[in-house]
């Protein structure tokens, strides 16, 4: 084996024991920065009581791994710093070094052959295992330890608060998912059961499904009740843009009218019924036809004259209660009621002058029909309202669900309650020296209850009751005889109700007296 091969392996042999003593101090060294790191992340989360999440542990590993390796690729020694090292650890005064630098310059011969031939002569006997490793025993104790405390930390279970604030998360997400899924199935409803286009156009399904689908399965109480108000709140608007409460109010006081007058009391009932669909149709049925025979068409017209002036009276009344001028338009529903009763006023005057009645009797059918699809409308808009008012119970409930369900309401079952505030002992009775005998034989003297037999059959009490004043003479003369009473008390007590009872007779005796 020639010199320059000697001398190459020796230098390949010794940086590579070099290189891998690095690698164990660089491993050291990044295990402590790593283990510190792990122990600051997993405080952050034991110290909320929550357990380090594996996928911390894993990365804080892999970084630490990546470090490691990209501190030992800059420190790892090339050729140059292996010669210089190997020079200095064995005392070979630059030998080696010198022989790199002469290669690198292609000296090879003569005074340049022989320093390579001593060079390698020199290495030829030399062990790289004679290049022991001294770790770092501070930074390996400390890594050691930071070890100790970051792996239990990685191992540390869940307070039992997080663990009920986690059961409680996977129960709410799951709540809001069957929520969710039933109202999406409400409103799928809604939108199935609104097939006409005079429906879709007032509610927009397309939107309505939108705002469902907007909801999402969450872990947060807060957060699911706020997107169920939310939504109530949208369909809520949705169903006040759809109602026609000052219509309902103006076609309430027209049936009030309408039934003071027994030949419109059935267009009354409908009315007060709020089936405007069926009215629709009566109305239509009351217009004039040619058709129809003569007597038929004017009791029809006269029945139509009847309703469109009662409820043009109670358009009247309803613009008084309100405060407002006569001029005032209140809706297109009370202008169509004051137009179809100014045809029909104007249809009479034109029979009685025997005039145009064709022209009139169009005008009077157009604006019929005209009143009638405005009491469909507003059957379907109170149709709509029903179904939008089901979609918002739905919201309510779904809110009252996830209230009613959290575990910090409080209270115990029933049966369960408990009262601390009672006590256990008792106070002693106190005589107050305040004490009564009584003597005497027990059932000895008269009963102070009566029991009376009546006779069967039907019967007439014939017993009277009169009111009359109580004696208490005899009662206190029973009393003071009691052998508890002494002899001296009896007569100065008996003595002095023979006066109450001689000053309450004087009165009287004057009142007798008297002219």
């Amino acid at each position: 084996m020639s010199d320059c091969k000697i001398i190459e392996r020796f230098v390949a042999s010794v940086r590579r024991r070099v290189n891998r003593h690095q690698l164990w101090t660089t491993s050291i060294e990044s295990l402590v920065v790593g283990s510190a790191a792990w122990i600051v992340v997993g405080l952050c989360y034991v110290a909320r009581g929550y357990a380090l999440p594996a996928v911390w542990s894993a990365s804080i590993l892999l970084a630490t791994v990546l470090l490691a390796a990209a501190v030992w690729t800059v420190r790892r020694m090339n050729v140059e710093r292996t010669a210089r090292f190997a020079d200095h650890f064995f005392q070979l005064q630059d030998a080696v070094s010198s022989f790199l630098h002469f290669s690198s310059q292609n000296h090879r011969d003569g005074f340049y052959a022989l320093q390579a031939a001593q060079t390698a002569d020199r290495v030829a006997g030399l062990d790289s295992a004679a290049v022991r490793y001294r770790p770092p025993k501070r930074r390996l104790c400390l890594a050691v330890g930071l070890l100790a405390v970051a792996v239990p930390l990685s191992v540390w279970p869940p307070s039992d608060a997080v663990l009920r604030r986690m059961a409680e998360q996977r129960q709410i997400a799951t709540q809001t998912a069957q929520l969710n899924a039933d109202l999406r199935k409400e409103a799928d409803q809604l939108i199935e059961e609104t097939r006409d286009p005079d429906e879709q156009k007032l509610i927009e399904p397309d939107k309505l499904r939108e705002w469902v689908e907007r909801l999402k399965t969450t872990q947060d109480r807060a957060e699911a009740l706020r997107q169920y108000a939310r939504l109530e709140r949208k369909v809520d608007g949705l169903r006040q843009s759809v109602q026609r409460k000052r219509d309902e109010q103006l076609l309430d006081r027209a049936a009030s009218e309408l039934a003071k007058d027994p030949r419109t009391k059935s267009m009354a009932e409908t009315l007060s019924h709020k089936d405007y669909r069926r009215a629709a149709d009566k109305l239509k049925r009351l217009k004039p036809d040619p058709s129809k025979s003569p007597d038929q068409r004017r009791r029809d017209l006269a029945q139509l004259k009847t309703i469109a002036q009662r409820m043009a009276a109670a358009r009247s009344s309803a613009k008084t209660s309100n405060g407002e001028t006569g001029n005032e338009s209140d809706g297109a529903l009370a202008d169509q009621i004051a137009e179809l009763a100014e045809a029909m006023e104007k249809l009479d005057r034109l029979e009685e002058r025997q005039g145009k009645l064709c022209q009139c009797e169009s005008l009077c059918c157009e604006k019929t029909d005209k009143l009638a699809d405005t009491l469909k409308k507003l059957s379907i808009c109170r149709q709509l309202d029903g179904r939008l008012c089901k979609l918002c119970r739905c919201c309510s409930q779904c809110q009252g669900r996830m209230c009613c369900n959290s575990p910090n309401a409080g209270g115990h079952k029933a049966g369960w309650g408990t009262n601390q505030a009672r006590r256990d002992q008792r106070d002693a009775l106190i005589d107050n020296g305040q004490t009564t005998q009584l003597t005497g034989q027990k059932s000895a003297g008269p009963s102070s209850t009566t029991v009376e037999a009546a006779d069967s059959g039907d019967g007439v009490a014939t017993r009277r009751v009169t009111a009359r004043a109580r004696a208490f003479q005899h009662q206190f003369e029973s009393f003071v005889q009691r052998e508890d009473v002494p002899e001296a008390v009896r007569e100065g007590v008996k003595q002095y109700f023979q006066i109450i009872h001689e000053s309450d007779n004087e009165p009287s005796l004057k009142k007798e007296s008297a002219p």
